[in-house]
């Protein structure tokens, strides 16, 4: 039957597989019998081997891009030595050059007819020593043409102790694999259609390229042409090609001998000549053990890893390699076959079950849970094989998954004896269900988490007790896997739980993203639940009553992003600051301001922005005439102070405004009360209280008298930090610091009420040392066993992962040859669906294969450096669109996502792909690591990596951008000149089939010594301007109010020394007494700065040392502007006035 949504992911996967071969045949010659245009080593860059150069002209550089070698290595037992017996086989194919057909030169006579005809004249022959190119730069020119030959493979069988002349000692060569060679050239010396040479006729080279010319009455026809030819030169270069196989046995260990088969371009090339080639192509080497097995390598760092082998078959020189049954062969393109990771389902967990009656339906999870623990114990009592480290890190995971057993039975009590968190569970699951776009259920971790953490959620509630409320939570699980709908379903309940206990407004949760990028991708998926939420609440008898305020969301981020004031008044230090006026008249800032696209309530793309003035408040309004909410999401710092939103969701940046903003205090509750046209009131007036001295302002507040307010339990019970590995360096150590900083200062609002922390990362290991580092707390991953949850499905591919070492053809040209091949591939496939039928890999119409096809055209370039990503911009405008318009194809469309990238560009290249919208062609975003994290798009599932990422954490981020719901192709293009990059290529299954354990820990070290130089500054400020005024009758954020309470004695040295050094949790570290000592100092150093103040200045502006701006403010810094001279140069090379989507 047609399909109009495309094929499902089984055909989806033989699909991608059939796309990565054709490019690997295209790449590696195997897919030609002839080349054209240039030398076959100038364009396929997979697979051969150069010839060698004289020593004295080979640099250390050369060898490793233009190898002229490549082997495997292989264990054999000592013992076995004297009957073992080896076969080996080796193949490669050759080329040589010929004279073309009429009808391939006319190809290009047409073209240059056309005007179409180019040739890039930048090329990378100065990349490679002694290289000369054989291209045509007219098409008007004799074509250059090469013909390939590729003799039979060459077998060898060999007795293993014949290649032994000492105790555990051999080398050699196996004379048979210059079978090849003679084969190759007995086929040379045949063929008629040999390319010859033609005598110099003079020394100027214009003459002698204008002899080169073909004359048009030459291609008249078949007879013509070959009369033209006869006529052409006798000179017959010969190529100088010269196979050699060698052997080298060597002593490995007491137990095994190490056997080298090295197969190589035997050639010498003094130098190269342009109508040559020399290099070996499709070249192919293997091993099989005929009567015994290889003996594999084991990786000591996995020696006491249970869940892993660590066992590696062979190792490969200037290749990868692979096992098939007993034969170990090398691999120039090696594939990772990536399964898709699905969850268990032992039982259903269905949304609408689980809101009606969901305790028998946990009870058989847990008795499920019982019976994986009596599993783990009988398999840890089998595995006798383990180190006794081994055995340890078992038994420490069955510990683990015996706690969550526990939690999660104590979750149920709970839901059991606790009616109104019972009642929120229904409630949460009512939503969910009314939300989820193709999902009716949860995945199995989701679940668990969620009950699990209940007593702990209503431990910082104040209901009842938990061991475990004061620990950090981290959710562990792979991209894609569900981890942001875990939490996400425990803020749902968490609101819920709120509401049903008396907490009618205030915020009950925050998220937290270490990048921009993030909490954009993520606020659409969160305004649509809590949409659903708010329906749910609006309708319910109790919490959708009078006094009880809208789910709301607040958008905390920085001020490139969204505004941080919506308005501020005119004083004699400046005019009037407006944010809200002009977006009902400027098009561009209401799309600027527009940070979800579709309504959450109805599902329309039907937001549209605008100021009310009477509120100040940016507003989204859906314009759906059905529908007409107006979404409560807030998106300014001041809106978020005064409206106070259910769930926030910020960067981690916005800690550091705890130093800068008195106003930073509400969100934790901190509020005197409520004006009834701006929200809530911090301080003494509303945020827009007319002053004496303000002009005549219709937009100021006038109201004298505010509505008095009550919040129960502020301060937020949950607060969630999402890609936690990303806090790292020097970013971790600063934010380690203002953790602390807000965990006190929550203890001191709230008497010591826990507040409960989640975190959440695809990719950490030593998670206990860096959240010990970030909060000085005690932590437990989930879920501590995996298989429990999800599995493998061995039939769905979620990804094919090739790598890619570029021999003789730089890196940037290798991705843009690649690149280039997979577009056009989609473009011919959708050009004509019945090639694709013709794959036979399942399509079953060719609307099927278009509607597929539209999941394949956007395709990703990952550059390590933003010059990277501005080169391949660069090159496409100018090189590859330059081929495709030869060629007839449309040009390639990029967008640049990059860190200089604004936050409008960033949201208008998303909306370009999610909308899909028609006629906005994008076919490649250029991205450096901002990608890596939080941008979820379906049909983004072609990618290729220029050169391998600095960490693995980074590399298995990135890579899952791609492939998320459909199966994806990722190229690993790897530079040679790089030693770490050698190694990810030799050992590339190996690499990928560990990842998770080769995940680095994340560096971080709160007690860093120069750290507190930059943290001190703010959190003595933060606690002067946001804890103090906690107090009655004290507002000490201006200078001249702090002199007045200091001096009255309100306030102390000591009372805010103390408050400081509790931030830092100093006691019983080795770093302590430094850190105390410096406190001390500079504690009072600040408050005699303040008391020596003149006049009346904000705190943060009075210090020597100013708080920093952002957790990112390393140095103090300077600015980089445009000369006017340089201005236009700048303007000229700059990547946003290449050809790329507005």
């Amino acid at each position: 039957m047609p399909s109009s949504k495309g094929a499902d992911n089984f055909v989806r996967g033989r699909f991608t597989r059939a796309v990565l071969e054709k490019i690997r045949q295209s790449v590696d010659g195997s897919l030609f019998d002839r080349i054209f245009d240039d030398k076959p080593s100038k364009i396929l860059f997979i697979g051969n081997l150069s010839p060698k150069k004289p020593p004295k002209k080979v640099s250390p550089i050369y060898s490793k891009t233009t190898p002229s070698s490549a082997g495997l290595e292989v264990l054999i037992n000592k013992q076995i030595i004297q009957t073992a017996k080896i076969q080996v086989c080796v193949s490669g194919a050759f080329y040589y050059k010929v004279f073309p057909k009429r009808e391939e030169q006319l190809e290009n006579y047409e073209q240059e007819d056309a005007g179409i005809y180019s040739r890039d004249a930048d090329g990378q022959d100065e990349e490679f020593e002694g290289e000369e190119s054989d291209s045509s730069e007219s098409g008007y020119r004799l074509r250059p043409a090469y013909r390939k030959v590729k003799p039979q493979p060459v077998e060898i069988e060999v007795r293993v102790a014949d290649l032994l002349s000492a105790d555990w000692y051999g080398k050699g060569t196996f004379q048979e694999a210059e079978r090849l060679t003679i084969q190759a050239k007995e086929i040379f010396n045949e063929d008629p259609d040999r390319f010859r040479r033609r005598a110099r006729s003079t020394s100027d080279r214009r003459i002698r390229e204008q002899e080169e010319f073909v004359p048009r009455c030459a291609l008249e026809d078949d007879e013509s042409w070959n009369a033209f030819l006869s006529d052409w030169g006798a000179s017959i270069p010969e190529p100088s090609w010269s196979v050699q196989l060698s052997y080298r046995v060597t002593d490995y260990s007491d137990d095994c001998v190490k056997l080298t088969l090295l197969l190589e371009n035997a050639f010498e090339e003094r130098r190269e000549q342009n109508d040559i080639e020399n290099s070996i192509f499709e070249t192919e080497l293997s091993v099989k053990p005929i009567n015994f097995a290889f003996q594999d390598y084991v990786l000591d760092y996995l020696r006491d890893d249970y869940k892993y082998e660590g066992n590696i078959h062979a190792t490969g020189i200037n290749c990868s390699i692979v096992k098939e049954d007993e034969v170990i062969r090398i691999e120039h393109m090696p594939v990772f076959i990536q399964k898709k990771y699905k969850s268990q389902e032992p039982i259903s967990l269905d949304f609408s079950a689980l809101a009606e009656d969901p305790i028998p339906v946990l009870t058989n999870l847990h008795q499920l849970m019982e019976e994986e623990v009596s599993r783990l114990e009988m398999e840890f009592q089998g595995r006798t094989d383990l180190t006794a480290k081994g055995r340890r890190n078992f038994r420490e995971d069955i510990d683990q998954f015996i706690t969550e057993t526990r939690r999660f039975k104590c979750g149920i009590e709970r839901l059991q004896t606790d009616s109104e968190a019972m009642e929120a569970f229904s409630l949460m699951n009512r939503a969910f269900a009314q939300s989820s776009k193709g999902f009716n259920s949860w995945r199995l971790f989701q679940l668990v988490f969620i009950v699990m953490e209940i007593p702990d959620i209503l431990a910082a509630s104040g209901r009842g007790s938990s061991d475990t409320a004061s620990d950090v939570d981290l959710i562990y699980f792979p991209t894609g896997g569900g981890k942001t709908e875990a939490y996400l379903g425990l803020v749902v309940f968490t609101i819920f739980f709120d509401r049903l206990r008396g907490k009618k407004e205030g915020v009950s949760a925050i998220t937290r993203f270490p990048l921009r990028l993030l909490s954009l991708q993520q606020l659409q998926r969160i305004a649509d639940i809590f949409a659903q939420a708010e329906k749910i609440r609006r309708v319910h008898p109790i919490i959708g009553g009078t006094g009880y305020a809208p789910f709301s969301t607040g958008y905390y981020v920085g001020q490139g992003n969204t505004p941080n004031k919506v308005y501020e008044a005119g004083s004699q230090y400046g005019g009037v600051k407006d944010e809200v006026t002009p977006i009902n008249t400027d098009p561009s800032l209401r799309e600027k301001y527009k940070i979800i696209s579709c309504c959450p309530f109805c599902g329309k793309e039907s937001i549209e922005i605008r100021g009310e003035t009477a509120s100040l408040q940016i507003i989204h309004q859906c314009t759906n005439p059905e529908c007409g909410e107006e979404v409560p999401v807030y998106i300014s710092d001041q809106e978020v102070y005064r409206y106070l939103p259910t769930f926030i969701i910020a960067t981690l940046d916005k800690m550091a405004n705890a130093a800068l903003s008195k106003e930073f205090k509400s969100i934790l509750g901190k509020v005197s009360g409520k004006c009834p046209q701006h929200g809530f009131v911090i301080g003494e007036h509303c945020l827009y209280k007319k002053k004496p001295y303000h002009n005549e302002d219709p937009n100021l507040c006038t109201v004298e008298r505010y509505l008095p307010v009550n919040l129960h339990d502020p301060v937020p019970s949950l607060i969630i930090q999402d890609e936690m590995h990303l806090i790292r360096e020097s970013l971790g150590t600063y934010d380690s610091h203002y953790e602390t900083f807000l965990a006190h200062y929550i203890q001191e609002l709230t008497n010591g009420k826990p507040v409960k922390i989640i975190g959440s990362s695809a990719t950490m290991t030593e998670y206990w040392e860096q959240i010990r580092q970030l909060y000085m707390k005690r932590s437990h991953q989930f879920p501590s066993n995996r298989s429990f949850y999800a599995r493998e499905d061995a039939e769905e591919t979620a990804r094919l992962i090739a790598g890619v070492m570029p021999h003789n053809k730089t890196v940037i040209y290798a991705v843009l040859d690649i690149i280039k091949l997979y577009y056009e591939e989609i473009h011919e496939l959708k050009s004509d669906p019945n090639r694709a039928l013709e794959m036979n890999v399942g399509f079953s119409s060719e609307e099927e294969v278009l509607a597929t096809l539209r999941d394949y055209d956007l395709g990703l370039s990952y550059n390590l450096v933003k010059l990277e990503g501005d080169a391949i911009i660069q090159s496409i405008r100018t090189m590859v669109n330059v081929d495709l318009r030869k060629k007839g194809i449309r040009e390639m469309a990029t967008a640049p996502m990059t860190g200089d990238v604004t936050f409008s560009d960033v949201k208008g290249v998303l909306s370009t792909v999610e909308r899909d919208t028609p006629g906005a062609n994008l076919d490649l975003i250029v991205a450096t690591s901002m990608i890596s994290h939080g941008v979820d798009i379906d049909k983004m599932n072609f990618m290729v990596f220029r050169g391998m990422p600095r960490n693995m954490a980074e590399y298995i981020q990135a890579y899952s951008r791609v492939g998320r719901k459909y199966p994806g192709i990722i190229f690993v293009v790897f530079n040679p000149a790089r030693e770490r990059d050698q190694s990810y290529y030799k050992y590339f299954e190996k690499y990928h089939e560990y990842k998770d354990v080769l995940v680095e820990p994340v560096p971080l070290n709160r007690w860093a010594k120069f750290a507190i130089n930059r943290t001190l500054p703010g959190i003595f400020s933060a606690c002067v301007i946001n804890f103090l005024e906690r107090m009655p009758g004290i507002s000490p954020y201006m200078s001249k109010d702090f002199r007045g309470a200091f001096e009255s004695r309100r306030i102390s040295l000591d009372q805010i020394t103390e408050f400081v050094l509790s931030c830092y949790n100093c006691d019983g570290q080795d770093m302590g007494p430094y850190f105390e000592d410096y406190i001390r100092e500079r504690v009072q150093d600040y408050v005699d700065q303040i008391l020596s103040t003149d006049g009346n200045r904000f705190i943060p502006f009075v210090l020597s040392d100013a708080p920093m701006t952002s957790l990112r403010d390393m140095d103090i810094p300077i600015e980089i502007a445009p000369t006017r001279e340089s201005f236009d140069p700048m303007k000229m090379v700059s990547v946003r006035y290449s050809r790329s989507v507005e």
